[in-house]
């Protein structure tokens, strides 16, 4: 069986940077929700799971982070109140602020990275699990994005040192670009980084240019998918499975670190994406069954009760023991949490709104009737996209002639909200078809012929101005489908 190890810091999920400013969204209480959901579910009955983290060693931290931001965190974690933006070296702003307490509850998520990552290696466990960790935004001198340290980094230098991990694949599901984790591999081709996130729009963090793909020994080590807002479990699936096997059969690595932002789940405060907790978690079980040593972290997600059903319903596939979407919440062994589910259907399932289940982003809760609403049951259906030179057009302006993209359903997974695509149904993919010798950045052998460069300018211009695109979704899950065999044919081989 699969041999899983949980890191749950009681310490951790007590820390609250709304203590201080009522409004931050990040509530570490969301940790406790998630302990509390993955005991009741009895979770604890596939794992080992460890409460006591042992201490950070100084040399960890130093690994990655300047001594000098390292110190002055401790000075602003000693004397919060001291802070001054015209005196501190360290650039604290409303979503990083000074707190007391900050260097102990940062340091121990790093710990707990680096206890997983120092497991693998001691091969005493396949999967490793820190909920809390994923602070993908800190970098080497700067707090960012509510990251003061960044725990993945210092987790990879670990999984490094071990002479079983050669190269370590590096995956980010979260809605924000990891730009800490990229900015600090970006040179070596030690570490793939892989990151499907919203680009543009003056979207944080602002980075993840699908263009970017690394410098020196690291480029093409690269990977920066802009997925569009209201995405949803079909398009996204179909994305991460085509890039996720083109990087592993190329690349080839040994280990694999992976983020869990739930925040590209439908309805976050901050995120514009629409996927069901069944699309996100399905990314998980696909890099689970590659069998590689594995570090699972958290990230993103600031509404707590989808976060906690998330990561709880993920904690299970990588047990090897799923739950159905319809797992009724265990009300009775959530003493502490279980009022964060009001309202909600009851069950494991955070639904993507296009059934009425979840608003989206930025919007009230849905009513209760919606709430309350039967649940359909349909498979997720992967699209197998092909490229075929054709003559016309395909009415988006782009000169290109549409084609149906077929799609298979994937083994055992189900989703709330999408149809299977079918030739008689509405939502049937209909995709532009491109020449397989085209080219968006020249890493591919040029096309032949000026309509299909010209063409290709548009998709060009698609992704990286999304406000001024014309494409329909399924034009938009083709031009990205092309995009990745591109960038994934660029990768250089294991030596």
């Amino acid at each position: 069986g699969i041999n899983a190890e949980y890191n749950q810091s009681d310490d951790l999920c007590e820390y609250d940077f709304s203590l201080l400013i009522q409004q931050h969204a990040m509530k570490p209480y969301r940790f406790l929700a998630t302990h509390e959901l993955v005991a009741g579910l009895g979770l604890h009955d596939y794992m080992r799971v460890v409460r006591k983290i042992p201490t950070l060693r100084p040399e960890n931290i130093l690994s990655y982070h300047d001594p000098c931001y390292i110190a002055n965190v401790i000075q602003h974690s000693e004397r919060a109140w001291q802070w001054h933006p015209d005196t501190s070296l360290v650039g604290f702003t409303g979503d990083c602020p000074p707190m007391e307490g900050l260097m102990e509850y940062s340091c121990g998520i790093v710990a707990a990275s680096v206890m997983g990552a120092a497991l693998l290696n001691a091969r005493e466990t396949d999967i490793a699990i820190n909920w809390q960790g994923g602070m993908h935004h800190a970098k080497c001198g700067e707090c960012s994005g509510f990251c003061y340290f960044n725990d993945i980094v210092v987790a990879v230098l670990e999984l490094l040192k071990a002479p079983q991990h050669d190269r370590v694949l590096y995956i980010d599901l979260d809605v924000h670009h990891g730009d800490g984790v990229e900015e600090a591999f970006v040179a070596t081709d030690k570490v793939f980084t892989l990151s499907l996130h919203k680009f543009g729009e003056n979207f944080f963090p602002g980075t993840g240019h699908p263009l970017d793909v690394g410098f020196s020994v690291g480029k093409y080590c690269t990977l920066n998918v802009p997925v569009w807002d209201n995405i949803t479990d079909i398009h996204y699936t179909t994305l991460f499975k085509r890039a996720l096997e083109g990087i592993v059969s190329r690349f080839e690595p040994d280990a694999v670190v992976l983020q869990c932002g739930a925040d590209s789940l439908s309805g976050d405060r901050f995120g514009t994406l629409n996927l069901s907790s069944v699309g996100h978690s399905s990314c998980v079980g696909m890099v689970a069954a590659l069998g590689l040593p594995l570090l699972v972290v958290g990230g993103g997600g600031y509404t707590v009760k989808n976060v906690a059903r998330l990561w709880a319903a993920e904690t299970a596939i990588l047990c090897g023991v799923p739950l159905p979407p319809n797992t009724p919440l265990p009300f009775d062994q959530l003493p502490q949490t279980g009022w964060l589910y009001e309202g909600s259907n009851g069950t494991m399932l955070v639904p993507s709104n296009s059934c009425g289940y979840a608003t989206g982003p930025n919007t009230a809760a849905g009513s209760s009737a919606a709430s309350n609403a039967p649940m359909p049951t349909v498979s997720i259906a992967t699209a197998t996209i092909t490229f075929q030179q054709q003559q016309g057009g395909c009415g988006c302006g782009l000169g290109l002639q549409p084609q149906a993209v077929s799609a298979q359903p994937s083994s055992g997974v189900s989703s709330p909200n999408e149809p299977i695509a079918s030739s008689s149904s509405p939502s049937n993919i209909v995709a532009p078809n491109i020449p397989k010798n085209a080219t968006l950045g020249g890493t591919a052998p040029a096309p032949n012929n000026s309509a299909a460069m010209a063409a290709l300018t548009s998709h060009y211009a698609f992704l990286t101005n999304r406000s001024a695109a014309t494409l329909t979704y399924n034009d938009q899950l083709q031009v990205l489908s092309h995009f990745i065999d591109e960038r994934v044919a660029a990768i250089p081989h294991r030596r």
